[in-house]
């Protein structure tokens, strides 16, 4: 067609009509409603697709041609040839010439596509998106995320600039992908510091990706080991392991090691510390060894340390070697142990203080250590969050559950002194009694509490009455403001707990003002404990919450603690069906019962 300016006639839709038919994207990417929200970004969008041709035009030395088509020394279009890129319909409308160069249109579509809005993102805007897209696939895929990521440079030339240029896009790789893509990666990600996973599938693949390892220990930020016996043997990793941690890794921040044996006699992948990486900060273990733990070892940027079914290479960890690996990491916040076996310390007996750990998970599966001998070798004062469970003790019998529980180091019935909530949970998988600081019950998980559990497989450490007593009789005692029971009386088979040990729990914690019941199985003689005048005279609140409600033992109770003078403010009435009935909002009721009466349940109307 005769190259046009757009005189004033062209009507605005015909112009967008243009626009979208000539853009090498979809129409639903733009909207005409959208675009004339803003005259000026119209306009202005008019201009530079007009622009584009001009500067398409200028950037053309015309020359004699040569045949018919005619393009400067570059391989660009001419001026005449510049012209030529659109013609017109029979309908009136413009597109791109047929009958030109691929290179031709080419170099058109791109200039028409960086008029898009997605193009005109801020390069930091757009380099988010791609972390935050390798994230998500890292997270939440497991095919050949090297493809998909790859694949943000196969879009446009500019995403591919983009995607070059950040770093971090490349930064993080597997050694099972082929040595072709972890080039690819390594050298794209220039300088920055890797993270590598390493699932290795053969003996043959783990002996190459050893070598890709080694050589690349000082770039590693993150290392993350998977491995199964029936796979490559643990002597074959251990090798690794030993090579590994006398080179430096001044980089490494994160390691995990995992390894699943195939059967029970496979050896241990045996983890030794390493001697020259002083930068590490989590370290995760399942399933492996741990050995050379009194080495002199840096350990000062170290944060947290999990270990799960982790032993020494020929048993038990050794108490007082933990205790010395944990004396060289002074800034530990967070210590998980489950399932890892601990065997009592040797002479002298020794102790190591972690002022700044606030955080303690330890599931004692052993019996030659006691809960006070292992936080009393490792003391932490300022203790946030304690979460210990354990077997029920042979010493103390099913009778007392809490029975290891009966002695605690001072700092910890220190700490445990200043809670205000206390909550029994009768329930699976373990028996617990937990103090909070705080006695708001919602979101409890999230509070700080300091937790004691014991498990077994039997029915018989679920008693109430068993709880109770080994409650009151083992564990420190609080001036409660708030009483949780959860899941107590549970068990159709056994005899409930009569009222004159719910008397004796209650009147262990007179100062109690809310009372909450959760999931509670029979609940008779808990209801006809709390008819007795001497038993809660502060308590104000009641949250009954479960599937179903005894409505009639609820409003004799709280209408016989009304005629002696000690009338609830609150009640709270709760059905928890585990559906969209848990989500419901609470509602005001009629009830004589309380001052005020809610509930969540379709079926009461009044109480």
């Amino acid at each position: 067609m005769e190259y046009s300016t757009r005189d004033e006639e062209l009507k605005l839709n015909e112009y967008i009509d243009l626009v979208l038919r000539n853009f090498d994207a979809p129409a639903d990417h733009l909207v005409a409603d959208e675009l004339r929200k803003d005259l000026q970004t119209i306009d202005e969008a008019k201009h530079s697709f007009l622009g584009a041709l001009r500067g398409l035009k200028k950037q053309c030395r015309p020359r004699e041609p040569t045949g018919p088509e005619s393009s400067d020394e570059c391989g660009m279009p001419n001026a005449s040839s510049a012209d030529a890129l659109l013609t017109k319909s029979s309908d009136g409308d413009v597109a791109l010439s047929s009958h030109h160069s691929p290179i031709d249109n080419f170099e058109l579509r791109r200039r028409l596509n960086s008029q898009l809005m997605i193009m005109r993102l801020p390069t930091e805007i757009l380099q988010m998106i791609f972390k935050w897209t390798a994230a998500a696939l890292w997270e939440h895929y497991y095919g050949h995320r090297a493809k998909l990521i790859c694949g943000l440079t196969h879009t446009c030339s500019h995403w591919r600039k983009i995607a070059l240029d950040t770093k971090q896009l490349w930064s993080r790789m597997s050694l099972t992908w082929s040595r072709e893509f972890v080039s690819f990666f390594t050298t794209r990600a220039g300088k920055s510091s890797l993270g590598v996973e390493i699932r290795p599938h053969t003996i043959e693949s783990f002996q190459g990706l050893s070598e890709d390892l080694q050589q690349r220990v000082g770039m590693i930020r993150d290392l993350e080991f998977t491995l199964f016996a029936s796979n490559v043997p643990a002597g074959h990793v251990s090798t690794l392991c030993d090579k590994m941690v006398i080179s430096k890794a001044p980089r490494l921040e994160t390691l995990r090691m995992s390894f699943e044996p195939y059967r029970q006699r496979d050896a241990k992948v045996v983890f030794r510390p390493f001697q020259d990486a002083p930068n590490i900060k989590k370290i995760s273990l399942y399933g492996t060894a741990m050995s050379n733990l009194r080495d002199s070892v840096n350990l000062s940027a170290l944060t947290s340390l999990s270990l799960m079914k982790v032993s020494a290479p020929n048993g038990a960890l050794n108490l007082s070697d933990l205790v010395h690996f944990l004396s060289h990491a002074p800034n530990l916040e967070h210590l998980s142990l489950s399932q890892t076996f601990i065997s009592k310390q040797t002479r002298p007996r020794v102790y190591t203080q972690l002022l700044r750990c606030t955080n303690i998970y330890l599931e004692n599966h052993n019996r030659d250590i006691t809960p006070y001998e292992f936080l009393n070798a490792i003391r932490c004062p300022n203790l946030q969050h304690l979460d210990v469970s354990s077997r029920v003790s042979e010493w103390w019998g099913k009778e007392r559950p809490f029975g290891q529980y009966d002695i605690l180091p001072p700092y910890i019935r220190e700490l445990i002194a200043h809670s205000e909530m206390i909550h029994i949970n009768g329930g699976v998988p373990s028996v617990s009694v937990a103090y909070y600081p705080s006695s708001i019950s919602e979101n409890r998980f999230s509070q700080s509490r300091y937790s004691f559990g014991t498990y077994d497989y039997s029915a018989d450490v679920r008693k109430a009455e068993f709880i109770i007593h080994s409650a009151l009789s083992d564990m420190p005692s609080i001036d409660a403001v708030t009483l949780v029971l959860e899941k107590l009386d549970t068990i159709e088979q056994e005899a409930p707990a009569n009222a004159d040990d719910w008397r004796t729990l209650f009147r262990a914690y007179p100062s109690v003002t809310h009372l909450i019941l959760r999931e509670m199985g029979r609940t008779s003689n808990l209801f006809d404990a709390l008819m007795d005048v001497s038993i809660f005279p502060l308590l104000k609140k009641v949250d009954v919450i479960g599937p179903t409600f005894n409505i009639r033992l609820i409003k004799e109770t709280f209408m016989a603690r009304k005629s002696m003078g000690l009338m609830l403010s609150h009640l709270r009435l709760k059905q928890r069906t585990y559906d969209k009935r848990d989500g419901a909002e609470l509602r005001q009721i009629k009830t004589e019962c309380a001052e005020e009466c809610l509930t969540n349940s379709d079926a009461l109307e009044e109480i």
